[in-house]
């Protein structure tokens, strides 16, 4: 398996002022100072980066605040202690058994991890590696200058190239140069030390794409000429077959405006889709005109991007046009015979965020279409295609409930009578279908049309080794297949009991591989054979921890991550059971504060979302790089409790329900007597954002209230146009996260009874309020219109706009760190009686 490669971005920001106040950086805060953050103190994340083909090494990753350059190898024998540490490294990948290569900062090392030897490379651009099943892996040197260098598995020098322009590898099969010498362009195949010329020209080389498959490369060759003075252009797609080196053009000079192509492979014939795609820039220069039969409205901002598609005949060497330049699509899938064709917005009302989509059958022998109908997702909220190896069957839903299946042979169609079947797999000989449902793996027999439990599989089960080959689109095409001969990995998931366990069922016998733990195991890695095993374990009051696992073995603690956290054992959690009005019963995560005493009185917290159990079990960062605005881990050692209870939504309307469930969640806590319910604080973010702004105009039940970048007036928020995800907002109040099940003109009060603006007047507890001024999400305007009703209501009320602030305030930026100190001293101020805060005193004491 290819390692994986972590790529972050920090942007960082400068302000100028916030409400007449320099932002301080965090050294100089003595709010975080006294939260112990610093360099010394701050916790981090772990990850695994890669892993040997023999899983007897494996990399991991250290995720800090600002950083994740820091890499470590272990053995899977030598238990705590690494092999190596390196530092700035943004790239690894393993070859075959004991070796490896890293890269960052312009620089990589190629370590023989058995033999403890390295080499290191300088002035590198790329680096790429060709990991081969038999062990002759290769990897390749991108130098500055246009060097290239490839060696073999040992280090060894095995060719060297100048003059190179671009490099790519190809699967187990080499790599492919791009080099330009003098005018001349030349495309070649380089295997260990062989060198072969693919294509040469003088013409430009717009573009160079390989298949998905790695068989064929594709070469837009592009060439001008004056024409009565004026410069023109004409395009040339050459496809490279590389397993008989033969090449072929298509000569496309009537085509001269198309920006880019895409290619692929019919099935396995001869054929190949080609689509040419070019973009229609949004003409809002003087004017934006927008039609209410407009079914792609972000187009108006982004432009639309039109297509054409041509059919490739390899051998006849001829091009069959199928449309002219339209938004329309068509899609190559596993059919030799037949491609997908739809349109993928036409009628989109918006109600749901993406759109039902009507998919024909368009064959290639007749040029005739047959509709499928319309498909919607089960697994997504969006379109799902699922088809098998062979082409033959077609997967996918209606209803959003049940799949139904189409037979390409004859056309005819299948529904499976079960609505509890989620992520289809085909067996890779396409008789069967895997699924899993929240009572065990189901299989069902494509020839009898039977659908029949798998034997010792039960509860939520998923599936592990499935193998997805999705298509590039904006929805889920996919080949998804399972290899029954081989063995299967089981994921077993009891929501009620919190726990995970692990399952290998091997010749129709199960065997337990992890078993059942309470822990957050994530980053599972395993051979081929699922023999062997490295995975991460944590929880709250737990450091992620690596382990080794073989079979028939105990799982081994590779390593403990955050040795220097002496307390996270310390911290206590609880989980609280309570219901709705409406019956329904949910949970609520307690945390107690740190050297809890039972007779001492605590201030608490409490975070406003919906499904917080679920983060329940992950390691308590205390930090920047905790949620934003919200350091939990910070909160209990500063001696409060910290509650993050679940929330549902109902008939009554998101607010109102959100409201029922947290008053609910309080009454669960009367008996804590440790819990000083004269000081309560509600935070929320987002939708919390919006749910802590409702409450604070119905409830007496909280001293003071966080809300960040929420929405006030859900009325506005309804006939708003979301730039974040480019649609009209009003799709998540009917169909998204506000589950308000009906439409404002059904149902106008339902929105004015859920809508904080209009009580702003009944806030009885001081609200602070932020937002970042370049949120193209929930508009900055809606905190900003809140606290003009506060204000006009003489509400104690202190708005934080951040000018160049986004949604989420990002990692490492200015504005994140400004409003983490804000908040921990909004909270002191009022649930702590800390009063010595200027830019609180302001609008408290004046």
């Amino acid at each position: 398996m290819k390692a994986i490669k972590h790529f972050i971005m920090i942007m960082v920001a400068i302000l100028s002022s916030i409400l007449n106040g320099q932002i301080k950086h965090s050294q100089e805060s003595p709010a975080l100072k006294n939260a112990g953050i610093s360099p010394s103190a701050e916790q981090y994340k772990i990850s695994i980066a890669g892993q040997s083909k023999d899983m007897e090494w494996v990399a991991v990753r250290k995720w800090y605040y600002k950083n994740s350059d820091t890499v470590m190898v272990f053995n899977k024998n030598i238990v705590q202690k690494p092999v190596l540490t390196l530092h700035k490294i943004s790239s690894v990948e393993f070859l075959g058994k004991n070796k490896m290569l890293v890269s960052g900062e312009g620089k990589a090392w190629f370590y023989d991890l058995k033999m403890k030897t390295k080499k290191e490379y300088q002035n590198i651009i790329q680096t790429e590696v060709n990991d081969h099943k038999d062990g002759n892996s290769l990897y390749a040197m991108f130098c500055k200058g246009g060097l290239v260098e490839i060696y073999d598995s040992n280090g060894g020098l095995k060719n060297k190239l100048t003059e190179v322009v671009s490099l790519q590898a190809l699967k187990e099969k080499g790599f492919l140069i791009r080099q330009k010498k003098n005018s001349i362009t030349t495309i070649s195949w380089v295997k260990d030390t062989d060198v072969i010329p693919l294509f040469n020209t003088s013409a430009i080389i717009s573009q160079l794409k390989v298949s998905e498959d790695h068989t064929f490369v594709t070469i837009n060759e592009t060439t001008g000429q004056r024409v009565n003075g004026v410069e023109q252009s004409s395009s040339k797609i050459h496809i490279v077959d590389l397993n008989s080196g033969k090449s072929v053009g298509f000569d496309f000079k009537h085509e001269k405006d198309f920006n880019d192509f895409t290619l692929s492979r019919i099935g396995t014939s001869h054929l190949f889709l080609l689509g040419l795609q070019k973009k229609k820039e949004a003409d809002n220069q003087l004017l934006e005109i927008w039609y209410s039969n407009e079914s792609n409205i972000k187009s108006l901002y982004q432009g639309k991007t039109l297509k054409k598609f041509y059919v490739l005949n390899f051998n006849s060497q001829t091009a069959e046009k199928l449309n002219d330049y339209s938004e329309e699509m068509f899609m190559a899938f596993t059919s030799s015979r037949y491609l997908l064709k739809y349109h993928p917005h036409q009628g989109h009302n918006y109600v749901s965020w993406k759109p039902t989509i009507n998919i024909s059958l368009y064959d290639i022998v007749s040029a005739q279409e047959t509709s499928l109908g319309a498909f919607t997702g089960v697994d997504y909220k969006a379109p799902q295609v699922i088809y098998s190896p062979d082409g033959e069957f077609i997967l996918g839903s209606e209803d959003r409930k049940k799949w139904k299946i189409w037979n390409t042979a004859n056309l005819s169609k299948t529904e499976i009578l079960s609505d509890d079947l989620k992520v289809p797999a085909f067996t890779e000989d396409g008789r069967s279908l895997y699924f899993n449902s929240n009572k065990g793996i189901w299989v069902y027999d494509l020839a009898a049309r039977n659908l029949m439990h798998m034997k010792d599989t039960e509860g939520q089960a998923n599936l592990v080794n499935i193998t997805v080959n999705r298509q590039f689109n904006e929805y889920h095409f996919a080949c998804q297949t399972v290899d029954p001969g081989k063995p299967l990995l089981i994921k077993t998931i009891d929501s009620k009991n919190s726990w995970v366990s692990y399952d290998v069922i091997r010749e129709n016998k199960k065997i337990p591989i992890i078993s059942k733990t309470n822990d957050k195991l994530s980053d599972l890695l395993f051979d081929l054979s699922f023999n062997r095993f490295f995975y991460l374990l944590e929880n709250y009051n737990k450091p992620p921890k690596l382990y080794s696992h073989q079979h028939k073995r105990l799982p081994k603690i590779i390593y403990s991550s955050n040795s220097n956290d002496k307390i996270a054992n310390h911290f206590k959690q609880e989980i609280i059971n309570y219901s709705n009005s409406a019956g329904q019963p949910l949970q609520g995560t307690l945390y107690y504060p740190l050297d809890y005493d039972p007779s001492k009185e605590y201030p608490m917290v409490v975070k406003v979302y919906q499904n917080q159990r679920a983060y329940a079990k992950e390691y308590l960062i205390k930090g920047y790089a905790s949620y934003v605005a919200y350091d939990k881990r910070s909160l209990l050692e500063r001696g409060y409790f910290v509650y993050e209870p679940d929330i549902v939504f109902g008939k009554k309307g998101t607010g109102i329900e959100a409201l029922d469930c947290v008053n609910h969640a309080l009454d669960a806590l009367t008996n804590k007597s440790s819990i000083d319910f004269k000081k309560i604080g509600l935070i929320g973010h987002s939708h919390g954002g919006y749910i802590t702004n409702f409450i604070a105009t119905q409830s007496r039940r909280f001293a003071t209230y966080i809300s960040g970048a929420g929405n006030s007036d859900i009325v506005r928020s309804y006939f708003s146009y979301n730039r974040n995800f480019h649609t009209p907002f009003y799709m998540q109040f009917e169909s998204g996260q506000y589950e308000m099940t009906t439409s404002f003109s059904e149902d106008k009060e339902l929105y004015i009874r859920n809508s904080p603006i209009y009580y702003a007047d009944n806030v009885s507890a001081p609200i602070l309020l932020w937002a970042g001024k370049k949120d193209e999400n929930i508009f900055w305007e809606q905190a900003q219109e809140f606290y003009i009703g506060l204000k006009r209501n003489h509400k104690d009320a202190v708005a934080l706009f951040y000018t160049d602030g986004d949604h989420s305030l990002s990692m490492g930026t200015d504005e994140k760190e400004d409003l983490y100190r804000r908040s921990t001293e909004w909270l002191d101020y009022f649930l702590k009686d800390k009063k010595d805060v200027e830019w609180i005193n302001r609008q408290i004491k004046n």
